[in-house]
């Protein structure tokens, strides 16, 4: 059955990543119909494939933890990030107004996630990047998927995947939804009585905005995420007058996943270790680059090449399994003895907490190191990482035109607006700002 030629509608959200999906769940609760269309076969976005990293502040784990955190320390940590970028990005664009009410609204967020039945395992200690201890880890990514499919099948959501926003239409200045293609090249003309919620993620897997805003870097280069991360809503955005910030900070970063590098090291060519393999991505840049050519691996057991399988899949670069550490170091070209010397004191450093080497302080959450075999090592390959760049959005997510005004009706959230993601390097503002703020678009698209 072909699409209809036009669909109305009170709430459009392009979009199922995690803003996209608090902002679809938060407006239909308020008791208007929304209509949530994704490009992708399944909802969820990258979330739903990531290492289920989220930083909140100020949540009820804390609390139970005897952790004190608060709103104005999350935003100092978010400051001081923004400060470190802007030596590589002096233009950058930090809206203090977007980054507080991400703050504020954080833990009430969290608390929103558990009522809807999300998981999670335990807080991450990552001093390097947050003063405080607020950064929590999902038990299972997919929840994002899972868990908001049955919401929105409850409030009634109408979902259409394979769809793929192409145009905003408006009258005058006031956004009234968006030209919608369809299976077979269809177009749907979908009107939004309320209001229209971007929600299209990133552009790091579009090789010709990359090429347009960071022409000093290979375009081409592998990023994480869904080949759908085209820069959809950026581009639909900026047709219709809407301002956009950061659109030149594509970070170059080590492609792993935090999740992932909990259980691994990182060895050089000669089977030595080089730096905090869990502390801040850039000082992984850094160290890599130090090496001869560039070149190191990441290394893990048996265990952790099958518990996390999709997180190694999705490495670029081909992995190699050795049945015994001899056989990796023959491998890599290192010497047997120094690769077991270098696995044995690391193994050391889990079973005592304490890394005197390079003072890391996340370690395998079972307590066991590199001990199983076969011994799986990967390459570390330099990548794009989520682009930062999007629509300029007011506190209350409303995108802003050229000169500063709001538009009516229109409202960006996640990865396709650039207000805060300046300082996504801080680790697990991805996940938490998506779901805070996309309740904050939620609530504005559905009439405040």
């Amino acid at each position: 059955m072909s699409d209809p030629d036009e669909i109305t509608v009170d709430v459009l959200v392009v979009g199922a990543g995690p803003g996209g999906l608090a902002a679809a769940e938060t407006a239909a609760s308020r008791g208007v119909s929304v209509l949530l269309v994704d490009a992708e076969g399944d909802i969820g976005g990258n979330a739903a494939f990531s290492t289920g990293y989220a930083a909140f502040a100020g949540t009820s784990l804390q609390v139970e933890q005897g952790i004190a955190d608060s709103p104005a320390q999350l935003l100092a940590d978010m400051r001081a990030e923004f400060d470190r970028r802007r030596e590589e990005y002096p233009e950058a664009v930090f809206d203090e107004a977007v980054a507080a009410r991400f703050a504020t609204e954080s833990a009430a967020a969290y608390d929103y996630l558990v009522d809807l039945g999300f998981a999670f395992d335990r807080i991450v200690s990552r001093p390097r990047q947050h003063r405080i201890d607020r950064t929590v880890v999902l038990s299972d990514p997919a929840q994002f998927r899972d868990v908001f499919a049955r919401r929105l099948d409850e409030l009634g959501v109408r979902i259409l995947p394979h769809r793929r926003a192409r145009e905003l239409t408006t009258d005058a200045s006031t956004v009234t939804g968006a030209l919608v293609e369809g299976p077979g090249g269809t177009t749907t003309r979908v009107r939004a009585v309320r209001g229209v919620v971007l929600a299209t993620g990133g552009y790091q897997a579009s090789a010709e905005l990359r090429a347009r805003f960071r022409p000093d870097l290979d375009p081409t280069s592998p990023h994480p995420g869904l080949d759908g991360n085209l820069g959809d809503g950026q581009l639909m955005a900026e047709k219709i007058g809407a301002q956009l910030v950061n659109m030149r900070m594509v970070p170059e970063v080590v492609l792993v996943a935090s999740r992932l590098v909990e259980d691994c090291i990182a060895v050089t060519e000669d089977g030595e270790r080089f730096h905090d393999e869990a502390g801040p991505e850039h000082e992984r840049l850094v160290a890599l680059r130090r090496l001869p050519g560039a070149i190191a691996y990441y290394l893990c057991d048996s265990r952790t090449a099958a518990g996390k399988a999709q997180l190694l899949a999705d490495m670029p670069g081909a992995r190699k399994q050795f049945d015994t550490l001899a056989g990796v170091a023959r491998g890599i070209g290192a010497e047997p003895a120094v690769l077991a010397a270098t696995v044995e004191r690391w193994n050391a450093a889990v079973g005592a907490g304490a890394d005197p080497e390079f003072g890391r302080v996340v370690f395998p959450r079972d307590g066991v190191g590199i001990v199983e075999p076969p011994f799986t090592v990967a390459p570390m390959v330099v990548g794009t990482n989520i682009s930062s760049g999007g629509v300029r959005v007011s506190q209350d997510m409303q995108a802003f035109d050229a000169a500063g005004s709001p538009i009516p009706n229109l409202f960006a959230v996640g990865d396709c607006t650039g207000s805060i993601n300046a300082t996504v390097g801080l680790g697990g503002l991805h996940l938490a700002a998506g779901i805070t703020l996309g309740r904050v678009a939620g609530r504005g698209a559905a009439g405040g």
